[in-house]
């Protein structure tokens, strides 16, 4: 009997395997990926007559997404700000030295009401910041900033 197979999707940038959505005769439709060293026969078949053509054309490989840290430090978050052009860089060097809130960050803690505003400036303190802190997220979120933006934020400080 013939697998068949539809909606193929390169599954890696190198082209080495295929996703496919096979259709299986106990299970319906169940997803598979395919490839030529496959340690099974079907595996190996699917993949040359996907690469043959035979279930349409092969969709482009879409990397992830990279994954949200869950924190990141206070000199990654000064370098992400400073290189977003949020701070000067002498704001940059005195947040990650001696945790000093740049004016942004000052006149946001400013507007707290106590006990938040202390609460705030002691998380401000932190050696790191966590991507899911209220705080954070609700300062952010006043600056303009979406939970997009957010997770964003995050991943390019995670780089530095």
């Amino acid at each position: 009997m013939t697998i068949q197979a539809s909606h193929p999707v390169w599954a890696d940038a190198a082209h080495t395997r295929v996703d496919l959505v096979v259709e299986h005769p106990q299970f319906g439709s169940i997803p598979f990926t395919a490839a030529a060293d496959d340690v099974e026969a079907h595996g190996r078949d699917l993949f040359a007559r996907a690469v043959a053509g035979a279930f349409g054309p092969i969709g482009a490989y879409e990397p992830p997404a990279p994954a949200v840290p869950a924190a990141i430090t206070r000199r990654q978050c000064a370098a992400e700000m400073f290189a977003r052009g949020l701070i000067t860089g002498p704001e940059a060097v005195a947040m990650t030295a001696t945790a000093t809130p740049p004016a942004l960050v000052e006149a946001m803690l400013a507007a707290l009401p106590e006990p938040e505003q202390t609460f705030a400036r002691i998380d401000f303190g932190a050696g790191s910041y966590e991507r899911g802190n209220p705080l954070l997220n609700a300062l952010m979120i006043g600056a303009g900033a979406s939970q997009a933006d957010i997770d964003a934020f995050f991943i390019d400080a995670a780089a530095r």
